[in-house]
């Protein structure tokens, strides 16, 4: 499995709660991205702001690199829609998830699913939403026909 960051590191603002930043990461397997996880990292301590600003750190390393294990809280899953498969629109719309989930449930499902969750320590919290290619548990190797574009 292979990760494709794309935090550019420019995507990061101070506030009263911390070090924000945003991030996407393509998961792949068989050089084929099989999940978007998008993120926002909140740094709580400037210790570890400074790790990250200097890059010894980096943000994907974090409670490794501290040593914790944060908690972890499913905030709501679901399945997109056939057409919600653009990673940047069903990421956006994380206000009313519970209720586009219910009302699926109904109904038969093509689109991947997804998942909203956080993960926290004192240091650290990351809000993560992970939305899977339809095909994600079907790829092999050698099958071109479940190829995702990235």
């Amino acid at each position: 499995m292979m990760m494709n960051d794309d935090d550019d590191g420019d995507d990061t603002s101070n506030g009263d709660n911390g070090s924000v930043w945003d991030r996407i990461v393509h998961l792949t397997v068989f050089d084929k991205v099989f999940c978007a996880a998008r993120s926002t990292v909140t740094i709580h301590d400037p210790q570890c702001q400074q790790l990250v600003e200097s890059g010894q750190v980096g943000l994907g390393q974090l409670f490794r690199y501290l040593d914790r294990l944060p908690t972890f809280e499913l905030i709501d899953a679901g399945y997109n829609d056939d057409n919600d498969n653009d990673d940047d629109d069903a990421i956006e719309n994380n206000d009313n998830t519970a209720e586009h989930s219910n009302n699926n449930r109904q109904q038969q499902h093509t689109g991947g699913l997804w998942r909203l969750y956080e993960l926290r320590c004192n240091e650290v919290s990351c809000r993560i939403r992970e939305d899977f290619h339809p095909q994600a548990w079907k790829m092999t190797p050698s099958s071109s026909e479940h190829e995702c574009e990235s």
